[in-house]
């Protein structure tokens, strides 16, 4: 079960790792689900379940069974009830020989003994390899029908000019005995291959060599026959991506594939897209969903032109060189963190609802540290800020000048009709004023003078009740109100007429006609 690569129809067990959303290792997942695809086929039920490797360890191992293995190429989907566990994926393919099943040379029982030279040894110290014949020294009649398989032949031990003319016809030919290692370099040129030959080889409609009774397995290729010349563009799509196909549309951070068919949404997301085809060929994205119902991918970050109807592949998750990505290197971490100062910022990075209420206080902010270009429009609301948290240190000198001052802001503050701050719930007390605050410089000459006529307009009814007897507001009653003299008093009254707000004592002379003078009031 654990020799590689896995071998068809044998049993085979499979380990893989169970990530969250966030790449941990998922541990103790609940209620595992397994399911296997044989060639393309619908998911079934594994007979067997998952299990998690040791305590803890987040690596789970299948064991699938010779019936679950007998297909070329066996996908595995493992599913778990852990809140936030993405899908695990395996795809596997089978061979029909492993290489524990091949003989290898010097090995005690089972291979012949190869000295130092190449040569086969017959007993000790003799050897038979190609320096011991000579040209046409074997002929047909000297070789027994399978005597010469592949294991016989050394590597290069035959070429063209070792072989007489109709020596080897094809009984004398062990199946596989003549692999690429055997044939020397251009020995079957197009001289040798005739065109009838050729022709045969397509003879069938279906132009492949299954439909002509040949089935290639792993001990008919010789080592190093399949270079990169040998592998078609689409069987290296194969090996490398997890699906492929044709996009119908899209925009430069959505593909839409009608032909995509999984059921599950963000079913690629973390994966990588690669498209192939059309003015994007070569850009590669990472893939932040999938929607199921619109069969649309997303992806970031955005390709240089809208995707149309270009060929893709969907690659597995990997690690990004954010070199590439970027354009250019990032900057050096500061004290191990990311360099996160205010000039590597984008302009408006940081908006208001990232800030929790409260966030940045008085100790938060550094002298100076926020100017006026450093507030993004609208991003400071009242709940952002925490009491006393903006204070005279945190505010640089000029920093709000008449610039950063709309003249909105300023029409606002006398926006009330009254024109005065506490119809704006503000209330200035005798505290809130140093003294000598408000001097002759500071009272404009409108201002003096809107006060005196507020008070040569203001009813004296209105202080009257407080008033002094010596003030101003007593002249005026004594001016405008009612008065009389009673007995020898003069009486002046409030504006009621009835209330006394002051007395004065007369005295009398007949020589001075006859009121001599008046005394203060009282």
């Amino acid at each position: 079960m654990a020799d590689w690569p896995p071998k068809k129809n044998t049993a085979f067990e499979v380990q893989f790792p169970i990530y969250d959303a966030d790449g941990d290792l998922v541990t103790a997942a609940t209620t595992p689900d397994s399911e296997v695809s044989k060639d393309h086929g619908t998911f079934t039920d594994c007979t067997n379940e998952a299990i998690e490797i040791a305590t803890s360890s987040g690596v789970y191992y299948l064991s699938l069974t010779n019936t679950e293995m007998n297909a070329d190429i066996v996908a595995t989907i493992t599913k778990t009830g852990t809140a936030g566990a993405k899908t695990a994926v395996n795809v596997m393919y089978t061979v029909t020989r492993q290489l524990v099943d091949l003989a290898w040379p010097t090995t005690t029982g089972r291979s012949m003994d190869v000295d130092a030279t190449g040569g086969v040894e017959i007993t000790a110290g003799q050897s038979v390899n190609v320096a011991s014949f000579t040209a046409g020294a074997i002929d047909a009649a000297a070789i027994a029908t399978g005597a010469i398989d592949a294991d016989a032949i050394a590597d290069n031990a035959i070429d063209a000019g070792a072989i007489a003319a109709d020596a080897i016809t094809a009984a004398k030919i062990a199946a596989g005995a003549i692999d690429a290692d055997a044939i020397a370099a251009d020995a079957i040129g197009s001289s040798e291959f005739a065109q009838a030959a050729a022709d045969k080889v397509w003879s069938s409609a279906t132009r492949n060599l299954t439909a002509l009774g040949f089935v290639l397995g792993a001990a008919d290729i010789g080592t190093g026959a399949i270079d990169a010349d040998a592998l078609a563009a689409d069987a290296v799509t194969e090996l490398r991506s997890l699906a492929s196909g044709t996009s119908d549309s899209g925009s430069t951070t959505t593909m839409v594939d009608a032909a995509r068919a999984e059921g599950d949404t963000d079913y690629w997301k973390g994966c990588l897209i690669l498209f192939t085809s059309g003015t994007i060929a070569g850009q590669v994205r990472l893939i932040t969903g999938f929607t199921p119902a619109s069969d649309t991918i997303t992806f970031t970050p955005a390709t240089t032109q809208a995707v149309s109807t270009q060929t893709y592949e969907i690659l597995p998750a990997g690690g990004v060189d954010l070199r590439l990505w970027l354009g250019s290197a990032p900057n050096a971490l500061q004290s191990g963190r990311v360099d996160s100062y205010v000039g590597a910022m984008a302009a408006a990075v940081i908006a208001a609802a990232s800030f929790a209420a409260g966030a940045i206080d008085a100790a938060a902010i550094g002298t100076g540290a926020i100017d006026a270009d450093a507030i993004a429009a609208a991003a400071l609301t009242a709940a952002k800020f925490a009491a006393g948290a903006i204070d005279a240190a945190a505010i640089a000198p000029d920093a709000i000048g008449s610039s950063e001052f709309a003249q909105a802001a300023a029409d606002k503050v006398w926006a009330s009709a009254t024109r005065n701050l506490t119809a704006l719930g503000f209330v200035l007390a005798a505290a809130d004023i140093g003294a000598d605050a408000i001097g002759a410089s500071e009272l404009a000459a409108d201002a003096a003078n809107e006060i005196a006529d507020a008070i040569l307009k203001r009813d004296i009814d209105q202080v009257e009740a407080t008033a002094a007897v010596h003030s101003l507001t007593t002249a005026i009653l004594k001016a405008v109100s009612r008065i009389r003299d009673n007995a020898g008093t003069l009486q002046v009254f409030r504006t009621d007429g009835i209330t006394v707000h002051m007395s004065q004592t007369v005295t009398t002379d007949a020589a001075l006609d006859p009121v001599d003078e008046l005394a203060a009031g009282v």
